[in-house]
Parts: C-alpha cells; sequence; structure tokens
C-alpha cells in the first residue's frame, strides 16, 4: 500500500465546538495523522475540541465527576478507534501552568487519550510504566503518564 491510499486510510474526524479553535484543530488533525502513523493504525479516528463547560458534562455523565476534566476517551471497535474529546479551556490553562506551547499541550492530551482508546491505563504502577513508555515513543519526551510518575511531580 502507497503512502498516499494509507494516509487516506487515517482518517481523522474533527469536530470544534468551542471558539478560537482553528489552531487546535489544525494542530490536532497533524498530530493524530502522526500518531495514528507511528502506531501503525489505519482505523478512523474522532476528535472533538469542547469548552471546560462542555467537558464537565460529559464528566458528569460518564464519569459521574462534576468538574471538567482534560481528556476523555471511548474507545470503539471495528473500522474506528474511538472518540477522543479534549478541552481547550483546560488543555491552555495547563500549557500554560507547565510552561510549554498550547500545541505541545494538545499533542500530549490526544497521546494519552489515544492510548486510553486503545486499551492503555494507568490504574496500577505496572501499567502505569507501560503506558509512560507509550506516551513516550508517541511524543519523543514524556507524557501525562511520565510525568506523573517523576520523583519531582506530585502523583495524581
Amino acid at each position: 500500500m502507497g503512502r498516499i491510499a494509507a494516509a487516506e486510510k487515517r482518517a481523522v474526524h474533527l469536530s470544534v465546538e468551542v471558539g478560537r479553535g482553528a489552531h487546535a484543530a489544525r494542530v490536532l488533525r497533524t498530530a493524530a495523522r502522526q500518531q495514528l502513523a507511528a502506531l501503525r493504525l489505519s482505523r478512523e479516528l474522532s476528535l472533538a475540541v469542547v469548552s471546560d463547560r462542555r467537558m464537565r458534562a460529559l464528566n458528569r455523565e460518564w464519569r459521574g465527576k462534576d468538574r471538567p476534566t482534560d481528556v476523555l476517551s471511548f474507545p470503539q471497535h471495528g473500522a474506528s478507534i474511538g472518540d477522543v474529546v479534549i478541552s481547550l479551556d483546560t488543555a491552555r490553562r495547563q500549557a500554560r501552568e507547565n510552561g510549554w506551547s498550547l500545541a505541545a499541550e494538545l499533542r500530549r492530551l490526544l497521546a494519552h487519550g489515544l492510548l486510553h482508546c486503545l486499551g492503555h491505563d494507568h490504574h496500577t504502577a505496572r501499567k502505569a510504566r507501560r503506558m509512560a513508555a507509550a506516551e513516550e515513543r508517541l511524543l519523543g519526551r514524556r507524557g501525562m503518564v511520565g510525568e506523573s510518575l517523576a520523583p519531582s511531580r506530585a502523583h495524581a
């Protein structure tokens, strides 16, 4: 299969449900294609960029937690890997707090959500180390789980 055919197979469906999200959309579409290629996946991925208000409602509905979160993942089977929902408000805040660009934070959240869609989790130390290693392979640096395991950061 040629490069063009493989890229066409990596369909990324993106929904921006928040104002001033054009930059985030460009970053996420490119990052999603890169991460899917790195994982050698040709299945579809759906992404949604939402506000903290919308994320809070989703988090309350699906996880029973009445607060916004940064990323939610909804794994699927078959042609679709799943849905990854990212709060742009939270991503902006976290990027500012951590001293890196919004683009870096969006790639970080995407990698985390994508790996959850593929069955990774961080509920035990062993699984957390495995997910941290997968995030680092995708990002070329520590991801969300790796940061939480680092000695200088409090475990969330």
